[in-house]
């Protein structure tokens, strides 16, 4: 009995764990997925409440209280779940379920997987307790099950990084005619950039960026999904958050516009100075100098 209680307390607290990722994953992505910028958010950001869980579970399991252990299991999973849908619909940003955000849930899915069979077999030995251990501590301690799948993904996804970004450089090449306004600023980046869009749809067939996709992967996304053959006018955002942010997307679409909204003391975090801000603004009008 003691076994079945606490197989079904590690599969409610594995499920929790993933719908605790949502607000995690959602920080990463809205961060660039840098580690070192979604750390500088954790560390003014840290989830205590699953500390706590972390400890009043471990001691359930310590004092062998099984039953109270699958309650507290259940409640977690419901508490978590509750909490990600909330997080969802109140969030400006919303986690979008990417193609990169399904392969880190999948790589927290496997990681809680490959640790309830080993405490379903081994569940007589210390491999099993360990087990539990290591489920316990990765769904209850999210912020660190977000840094193991992220750099346990890292590899495949500078190999699919590189294939999309080839792919976009190639698309845009390939399709020759069509002119790229760059915009960037502290400020006022996709509301100008709708109001232009808007504008020039008079006239030519013209494309932007959705929503805020303003990163170097929300760009070639677009190019990849959205470019037409008849598209003349591409408006595309770009967002930074360090040096060279703005190069990097100037790299893919080669912009022969720029429209700079304004500078001002945005992400000093990363940037540091507003001087810095200031040159990664205008690496965009230095492309289409060079252009």
């Amino acid at each position: 009995m003691e076994f079945y209680l606490t197989l079904a307390a590690i599969i409610l607290l594995c499920l929790g764990g993933l719908f605790n990722l949502v607000r995690q994953y959602q920080m990463l992505q809205q961060n660039s997925y840098f580690a070192s910028r979604y750390f500088s958010w954790l560390k003014t950001n840290l989830p205590l409440s699953q500390f706590l869980a972390f400890f009043m579970a471990s001691a359930l399991l310590n004092f062998n209280l099984y039953y109270a252990l699958s309650v507290f299991s259940a409640a977690f999973f419901v508490i978590s779940l509750v909490a990600a849908v909330k997080n969802q619909k109140k969030s400006i940003k919303k986690l979008v379920f990417t193609g990169r955000i399904k392969r880190l849930f999948g790589c927290a899915f496997l990681i809680f997987a490959a640790a309830v069979c080993l405490y379903a077999i081994f569940t007589e030995i210390m491999l099993g307790k360990i087990s539990f251990v290591i489920v316990l501590t990765l769904c209850t301690v999210s912020p660190l099950t977000v840094f193991i799948c992220l750099f346990a993904t890292l590899p495949i996804e500078k190999a699919f990084g590189a294939y999309y970004i080839n792919d976009a450089k190639k698309r845009l090449k390939a399709h020759g005619r069509v002119k790229v306004i760059g915009i960037t600023g502290s400020y006022g980046k996709t509301t100008t950039k709708f109001i232009l869009t808007r504008i020039l749809s008079e006239k030519y067939n013209t494309l932007c960026t959705p929503h805020s996709f303003n990163t170097t992967m929300g760009v070639v996304r677009t190019i990849r999904e959205s470019l037409k053959p008849q598209t003349q006018v591409f408006v595309c955002e770009m967002g930074a958050k360090n040096k060279g942010d703005i190069k990097e997307i100037c790299d893919v679409v080669s912009p022969d516009y720029a429209l700079i909204t304004s500078v001002g003391a945005q992400h000093l975090e990363t940037f540091k100075t507003i001087d810095n801000v200031f040159a990664t603004k205008f690496e965009l009008s230095d492309a289409v100098l060079k252009k």
